[in-house]
């Protein structure tokens, strides 16, 4: 099993409005799009709320991944 170094990756993260600044066009304005449209569940909130303070989400994203620009809002 390999181990993950979360304080590595932590800094190595940008921040959603540096990823996005940091995209070409036409990916920018299409992520945009989706970032402006996409509603959180609510329901999905609060379940995720009471586990929260157990996991750590990673995501790992590529501007030209089309299963990024279909999964990441």
């Amino acid at each position: 099993m390999i181990m993950v170094d979360l304080e590595e990756i932590k800094r190595k993260t940008v921040s959603v409005d540096g990823y996005i600044s940091s995209m070409s066009e036409p990916f920018r304005e299409k992520f945009l799009e989706r970032k402006e449209s996409y509603r959180l569940n609510q329901e999905a909130i609060e379940r995720l709320k009471k586990g929260a303070n157990k996991y750590t989400v990673v995501v790992f994203s590529a501007e030209w991944c089309k299963d990024c620009a279909k999964n990441v809002p």
